[in-house]
């Protein structure tokens, strides 16, 4: 598998810097929500999450407990990674706005439902690739990182920002 090959020759070399395009994705959460309805809502958006990306070649580089970061890049290579973000982007966004709306209606009938936004962020520019300990994940630092955490921070409920970084196709 190239992803495989990819994987290995980055984790052989100490690190290496690629271009990259990093999608960080996190949950609106109101502050009432219990463990079982967060729980809920993460399997929700990690179900949708990687429906969205199989279909744009991305990759789930790290799950968190609110949400999740998408590399277009790397482990393979993907033509127009930019337009694959803002494609996958759009596309969550959509599809949990969907399911909110489904919640909404379930809540309509006495039932208890989750219905969390989500904040968006999509950079693209140089990161380094590389695990930050023994045998640990592979994982992107640098600038694109954190410019595209800092937008997630900045973006609203159910809002997708988006930065160029040193290249945007259009």
């Amino acid at each position: 598998k190239p992803s495989e090959r990819t994987s290995s020759s980055v984790r052989a070399a100490a690190a290496v810097s690629r271009h990259l395009v990093v999608l960080a994705c996190r949950m609106a959460l109101p502050d009432t929500l219990g463990a079982e309805e967060l729980r809920k809502a993460v399997l929700e958006l990690f179900g949708v999450v990687d429906a969205q990306v199989a279909a744009t070649g991305g990759h789930v580089a790290q799950r968190h407990a609110d949400g999740c970061d998408i590399y277009f890049g790397f482990p393979s290579p993907v033509d127009k990674p930019v337009e694959c973000g803002c494609a996958t982007a759009l596309g969550i966004v959509g599809e949990m706005a969907r399911t909110k709306a489904r919640a909404q209606r379930t809540a309509s009938t006495g039932r208890m439902a989750v219905a969390p936004g989500l904040r968006i962020g999509l950079h693209s520019g140089m990161a380094v690739l590389g695990a930050l300990g023994d045998g640990g994940p592979i994982v992107a630092s640098g600038e694109t990182v954190r410019v595209a955490l800092r937008l997630q921070e900045l973006a609203g409920p159910d809002e997708v920002l988006i930065t160029g970084g040193d290249t945007l196709e259009a």
